[in-house]
């Protein structure tokens, strides 16, 4: 089947998977090489001024829940 569909302008690519990590980190690059690149024009938004925060605000003391690290 992958040589019948095979063709220049839609080719198979084939990811070695045995290691999962590699594979994908080989997967993304390969993805985001063939996109063409160019750099876009940034132009900062205008936010304006901040608000000044009520003097009666308090900090709300619910536990939170944080995934932990694992690196």
């Amino acid at each position: 089947m992958l040589r019948m569909t095979d063709s220049d302008h839609a080719p198979w690519w084939i990811v070695q998977s045995d290691d999962k990590k590699r594979a994908r980190i080989n997967c993304i690059s390969h993805i985001l090489k063939s996109i063409p690149y160019e750099r876009v024009k940034f132009d900062p938004p205008d936010l304006g001024k901040r608000q000044k925060r009520p003097g009666d605000y308090v900090e709300d003391s619910t536990p939170r829940r944080n995934v932990p690290d694992v690196v």
